[in-house]
């Protein structure tokens, strides 16, 4: 990645907006980009412009002073709350007009509108104009798939002064990046889990205690639009597969909607359902008690990685390194060299790959994943503390 144009800024931002409307992956990147933001100015009140998904995945974030509900609802309107969002930073009795705003999707009526309000800098990714505007600070471009998507919002980050982000990469505790479930997501997996060990002890009473949890993800809507991902019935194959291969485990298969493979009968023991019907936060909160997930390129991969559980992945090969479920280790890399430390990574991420033209030999494909799969449990699951 090339090195950025260090802005260093020349005053002491006292409201900073940072803003988001995206989906469950490219959120997930955003929440260490504003750990940093908060480490690097820790006196400085920082607000995040956010869609449903932010809202949710930050509302446990510390390191957030407030969240302002934009994105939500007809185009006139979100952009309406946008602009509030810029002049109040949240507070509706004493109106501050943010001094830095940081935009992450770089629309253009965004962008202008930040700068009409007379926002004293604004932050996007490499945007022409800013050749030739002033307080729109220029970020230099380079090919998103060269590099892990976290780093793309890194590079907002550290563009602001390189050198204090470098000195607040190698001190920030990472650990805090991770997205916290609240407590009633905490409760509701919880019960979930015990409901569940009861059912299959009443249904199998000679089954052995369960020392590993692996989740199953069968969709992926970007994936699957592209043509890249197994058929949901051949998740819930694999499935009960793995499940008669190893007994001593828990597998569910996570899902939300109505999908027509959530008909197909279960025939294993030990091999669940989880549908989810309450916020994101509920995913979060089984991840995180989870040893494995078994996914395509999608949003519960990423909260994986956040969370510091295994990932086997079946990706696209365009999906390679950019969305890889490893993207903090790679920060986790980068700050062990700064510290000169062993580096110590956060979690196993390992994938099948498909490439182009994989439709045509899909049986192949599908046997390999499977196989990997059973591989995996074997090498890495199986060997970490048991625990549900």
């Amino acid at each position: 990645m090339a090195a950025p144009v260090c802005l260093v800024m020349k005053f002491a931002p006292q409201h900073i907006v940072f803003d988001t409307d995206s989906g469950i992956g490219d959120t997930v990147q955003y929440v260490p980009a504003v750990l940093l933001l908060r480490q690097m100015y820790p006196q400085t009140e920082i607000v995040l412009s956010a869609n449903p998904i932010a809202a949710q995945l930050f509302a446990n974030c510390d390191f957030i002073d407030r969240i302002f509900m934009t994105y939500d609802g007809p185009y006139e309107e979100r952009f309406g709350n946008y602009t509030h969002c810029l002049t109040t930073c949240g507070h509706e009795d004493n109106p501050q007009l943010c001094d830095l705003a940081i935009i992450n999707h770089r629309r253009s009526r965004f962008i202008k509108q930040a700068l009409a309000l007379g926002v004293k800098e604004v932050v996007t990714h490499s945007y022409l104009p800013a050749l030739y505007t002033p307080r729109l600070h220029f970020t230099p471009w380079y090919p998103r798939t060269w590099s892990h998507e976290i780093f793309h919002y890194q590079l907002l980050i550290k563009t602001l002064d390189h050198k204090r982000y470098r000195q607040c990469l190698a001190a920030v505790d990472l650990r805090k990046a991770r997205i916290q479930p609240d407590d009633a997501a905490k409760q509701a997996i919880d019960a979930f889990l015990q409901k569940t060990l009861a059912e299959v002890r009443a249904q199998a009473p000679q089954t052995p205690e369960y020392q590993h949890l692996i989740l199953i993800n069968p969709q992926s809507h970007t994936s699957e639009r592209k043509g890249y991902n197994l058929k949901h019935e051949d998740f819930v194959a694999l499935g009960e597969y793995l499940a008669s291969l190893y007994p001593q485990c828990l597998f569910v298969i996570t899902s939300t909607g109505d999908h027509p493979f959530h008909h197909i009968p279960l025939q294993a023991p030990n091999l669940k359902l989880f549908i989810n019907e309450g916020s994101l936060l509920h995913l979060v909160a089984l991840i995180q008690r989870a040893h494995l997930v078994l996914t395509p390129s999608t949003g519960p991969a990423h909260l994986a990685d956040n969370a510091g559980v295994d990932v086997c992945g079946v990706y696209p090969y365009y999906d390679v390194p950019r969305w890889n479920a490893c993207g903090i280790n790679l920060l986790l890399k980068k700050q062990a060299k700064l510290r000169g430390e062993p580096y110590q990574p956060n979690n196993v991420f390992a994938q099948v790959s498909l490439q182009k033209g994989w439709q045509e030999r899909y049986e192949e494909f599908k046997m390999q994943y499977f196989k990997f799969c059973v591989d995996f449990i074997a090498q890495h699951t199986l060997r970490l503390p048991p625990a549900i």
